[in-house]
C-alpha cells in the first residue's frame, strides 16, 4: 500500500520500493481492491522479500514489520518505525482502515521531504 501511494501521488519526492519480512509472494485481492478505491492500481506489483534489495542503498527505510532492524543498519540508513496493522485475512473494513492510515502516513512523509528535502 505504501509503495502504491508513494508511486501514484508522491513520486516527485519518494522513489519507493517495498519488501516484507515474510512476503506472501502475491498481492492479496483485498489489498488491490481497497487501493483501487483510491484510484491507485497495484497492477504489476508483487510481494518480495527484503533480500531483493541492498538495504544500505536507501536513504530512508520505513519499517512496518513490528520487528526492530539491526543497529548496524540504523547507523547507515534512517529508519522510521510505523506501527501499522497488517490487514491480511481481515475483512473489507480492516483493509480500508489500514489503507487510510498508510495513505496519511505516506502523505505526511512526502510533505516532510518537500519541506526539507530527502533525508
Amino acid at each position: 500500500m505504501a509503495e502504491g501511494f508513494a508511486r501514484a501521488y508522491h513520486a516527485d519526492v519518494i522513489e519507493a520500493e517495498s519488501a516484507g519480512v515474510s512476503p506472501l509472494g502475491f498481492v492479496p485481492d483485498e489489498t488491490a481492491a481497497s487501493m483501487l478505491e483510491r484510484d491507485v492500481s497495484l497492477k504489476g506489483h508483487h510481494s518480495k522479500g527484503m533480500d531483493a534489495f541492498e538495504l544500505r542503498s536507501f536513504d530512508v527505510i520505513v519499517n512496518m514489520s513490528g520487528f526492530p532492524f539491526p543497529n548496524s543498519l540504523s547507523r547507515a540508513v534512517t529508519i522510521l518505525d510505523w506501527n501499522v496493522e497488517d490487514p491480511y485475512l481481515g475483512n473489507e473494513r480492516r483493509y480500508r482502515k489500514v489503507r487510510d492510515d498508510v495513505e496519511k502516513r505516506v502523505a505526511r512523509l512526502a510533505a516532510e521531504f518537500r519541506d526539507d528535502g530527502p533525508r
